[in-house]
């Protein structure tokens, strides 16, 4: 959605306010109603070469985004589980074989 209202200037994009392509007026929405739009350019169309940063700005957030949650969140909570399960089996009594020897217990 926000790939589409920042491309693409037209009724949808003139519901949320953003890169409107009628000069004059945007839809309320509330009412359905025309309003003037008021600032000192009288529309909201941005520059495709602004438009296309933005879209650059996006993906990068949504890449780091989702290194953080890999790298970040899932890690710890990663070592996390690996720090119990170890705890856990640290705490399992060691067995003596008939030698006396200690057999691993996993």
């Amino acid at each position: 959605m926000h790939f589409w209202v920042t491309l693409n200037p037209g009724k949808f994009s003139c519901f949320w306010r953003v890169n409107c392509e009628n000069d004059n007026v945007v839809y309320s929405v509330a009412a359905g109603e025309r309003i003037p739009i008021q600032n000192p350019y009288n529309t909201t169309v941005m520059p495709l070469s602004y438009r296309w940063t933005l879209i650059i700005i996006m993906i990068t957030n949504a890449a780091i985004n989702m290194l953080w949650d890999y790298a970040v969140v899932n890690g710890i909570r990663k070592k996390l589980a690996a720090k119990k399960r170890q705890k856990q089996v640290q705490l399992i009594p060691a067995k003596n074989d008939e030698d006396g020897n200690v057999a691993e217990t996993v």
